[in-house]
């Protein structure tokens, strides 16, 4: 219901090596947050997972097949509440601070 996004699901996958979130927009969001990912190769990426302040995971969505190179993520955020919320990729340690205001 959150998600937006091309490529087959796959729970299991672990994100692969070069693959890197390259921004997200916009930053403070409200019903709806883009990410930008760069993919050093083509194939299954694994999983972007956001958390709330309390490190509780709140939503995590499966990458599935991306292109090498630049590809974009579309969530659907309407439902989730007001508040500070961090991203991390699966398998990796890259992780950014996002907000969600309505």
């Amino acid at each position: 219901p959150f998600v937006y996004s091309t490529g087959t699901s796959n729970s299991d996958l672990v994100a692969s090596p070069g693959l890197s979130v390259l921004r997200s927009y916009p930053n403070p969001f409200s019903s709806q947050l883009s990410f930008e990912l760069e993919s050093a190769k083509a194939g299954d990426a694994g999983n972007l997972e956001l958390f709330n302040l309390k490190g509780q995971k709140v939503l995590s969505v499966s990458l599935g097949s991306l292109n090498q190179g630049m590809n974009s993520l579309e969530l659907r955020t309407s439902e989730l509440p007001n508040g500070v919320y961090f991203y991390k990729l699966s398998g990796s340690t890259q992780t950014g601070k996002i907000l969600k205001i309505k």
